[in-house]
């Protein structure tokens, strides 16, 4: 069991040793050590850290889980199954998986932008001001 979670506790995740890392969690002995890597992964999405990283190794830990028994309509009062679709269905209810992505998402984007609108700025103002014989620079109207 210590040999488990020595083997699967990197930090942050790593995409370069999750795919060992997660036949692992396959394995009866080191089933137990799922849970704790994948609220790692959420952890990371949540503080923007690592996070393709730690959506591979989220996929990646999800996949193990048994695909979910085709049916047209489920009237069990139970909401997980033990399925790919019922982790995701319970990290998504207890753990806000889809807010947290589309939450770094966004976060994402900000970044982007931020650092377009430094980068234009610092252009502009490298420029010197104009005067050097752009289109538009002369006087004239429309």
């Amino acid at each position: 069991l210590s040999f488990c979670r020595h083997l699967l506790s990197p930090s942050p995740p790593s995409p370069h040793t999750s795919i060992a890392q997660i036949r692992l969690l396959s394995m009866p002995e080191c089933a137990q050590e799922k849970e704790p890597l994948v609220q790692r992964c959420l952890e990371n999405l949540r503080c923007h850290n690592s996070v393709p990283a730690s959506l591979l190794v989220l996929q990646r830990a999800l996949g193990t889980y048994p695909p979910r028994r085709k049916s047209w309509v489920s009237f069990s009062a139970k909401e997980t199954d033990g399925s790919i679709a019922g982790a995701v269905e319970t990290l998504d209810k207890t753990q806000q998986l889809l807010d947290l992505f589309i939450s770094d998402l966004q976060w994402y984007q900000m970044q982007i932008r931020t650092a377009f609108l430094q980068t234009s700025s610092n252009r502009l103002g490298n420029d010197g001001g104009g005067g050097d014989g752009e289109v538009g620079d002369g006087a004239g109207g429309d």
